[in-house]
């Protein structure tokens, strides 16, 4: 996942017309993910993915955890209930 955010004008409190500076801002996630069917009923899956934040000066980084589980029921012509945690 990708966010770009075109080139902005600096702006501060005693020159709200710009200082002459540009900035720029971006967001990555890059993840792999797995699941797997531990029954036919019930299944897990998960994802790990790198995060890098940067505006202007500052950069940021860090990784993150998904999972999620999933089951088949039956009742009512197949109900299936899931769950998620995502950072």
């Amino acid at each position: 996942t990708l966010l770009g955010v075109p080139e902005m004008t600096v702006r501060t409190e005693q020159n709200q017309e710009g200082t002459g500076e540009t900035f720029t801002a971006s967001d990555i996630a890059i993840g792999l993910s797995y699941g797997r069917a531990i029954t036919d009923r019930f299944s897990l899956g998960g994802t790990v993915k790198l995060v890098q934040q940067r505006i202007w000066n500052s950069t940021a980084s860090g990784v993150a955890v998904d999972v999620g589980t999933q089951f088949r029921t039956g009742f009512w012509g197949g109900l299936t209930i899931g769950a998620s945690v995502t950072n």
